[in-house]
């Protein structure tokens, strides 16, 4: 389920790495943001930081419970996050005892 088009994936043309993201709010953000041309978003930027400031724990990557964000990668993309969105990354970091983002 968690990798479902969301109505958005299927109305916006979009590149498909934007697919492969489990979290269907964080797609839907980087697809409002394709839509807003008044502050065009640097995908090539957003991809580097996805393989630089993601973790995926476990055997099943489609499945957002597993992905952690990194502290830099948040700080840099924060409109992308909502509280639901960073739950799973807050379990890794506090099962590690490090504080929640």
């Amino acid at each position: 389920p968690c990798l479902v088009p969301t109505r958005l994936q299927l109305e916006v043309e979009h590149h498909p790495y934007i697919d492969t993201i489990p979290a269907g709010a964080v797609r839907d953000r980087i697809l409002e943001a394709l839509l807003n041309e008044a502050t065009p978003l640097d995908q090539e930027e957003l991809c580097r930081d996805i393989e630089r400031g993601l973790r995926v724990w476990g055997k099943t990557p489609w499945d957002e419970r597993c992905w952690e964000w990194s502290p830099a990668f948040v700080d840099n993309w924060t409109w992308l996050f909502d509280r639901e969105s960073l739950q799973a990354t807050n379990f890794w970091r506090v099962h590690r005892g490090e504080a929640a983002i």
